[in-house]
């Protein structure tokens, strides 16, 4: 019987909900540990929850082209 698969789709359900709140606050600088606080209450309160196509997308930036040197 494996209990980590419970607590991984938790921590991801709670991710998945910081990152939307950190993205609908307008991507604040530091608010992390409020975000993450918040998102595990709302999940604890069964507010939070995210249907499929309500997860938000991460989006990567792509690495910088080093300018050549003169």
């Amino acid at each position: 019987m494996d209990t980590d698969s419970g607590d991984q789709e938790s921590g991801k359900s709670v991710s998945d909900r910081a990152y939307a709140i950190w993205v609908e606050e307008g991507r604040p600088h530091g608010r992390d540990a409020d975000h993450w606080a918040r998102a595990e209450q709302e999940l604890a309160q069964g507010e939070g929850e995210l249907a499929a196509d309500e997860v938000p997308v991460r989006k990567v930036r792509a690495p910088r082209k080093a300018k050549p040197k003169a």
